[in-house]
């Protein structure tokens, strides 16, 4: 399996939602919804998009700075914040999540295997 760089600091406190890392190859196998021994682009972000909620501590729709700063760097959180507006919207979280998977995928197949 390949080595994923992504929301390690999630998982690993819980990983980046959103830092530069590698997530073990069984590991991988956690977001294989359909459990065919590779992981679609969307397979990824329904799995290691469950992280948004325990990263979402009060549970109003955003990451803050404060609810992210034991997982992950303050540059991480800001280049994830693509807005600028100082918080992480589920769909930048999910923006994110697309992006590390194309980083990931490196023969550009669409899976992770």
């Amino acid at each position: 399996m390949k080595h994923i760089a992504l929301v390690s600091a999630v998982l690993a406190a819980t990983g980046t939602a959103l830092t530069a890392g590698s997530m073990p190859g069984s590991s991988l196998g956690l977001v294989d919804g359909n459990a065919d021994n590779v992981v679609t682009i969307e397979e990824y972000v329904t799995g290691v998009g469950q992280l948004f909620g325990p990263l979402d501590a009060n549970g109003n729709g955003r990451i803050e700075w404060s609810e992210a700063e034991v997982t992950m760097t303050r540059g991480v959180f800001d280049g994830a914040d693509t807005n600028g507006d100082g918080v992480i919207s589920r769909s930048e979280f999910d923006a994110e999540l697309r992006k590390e998977f194309r980083f990931a995928d490196k023969d550009g197949d669409g899976i992770l295997d």
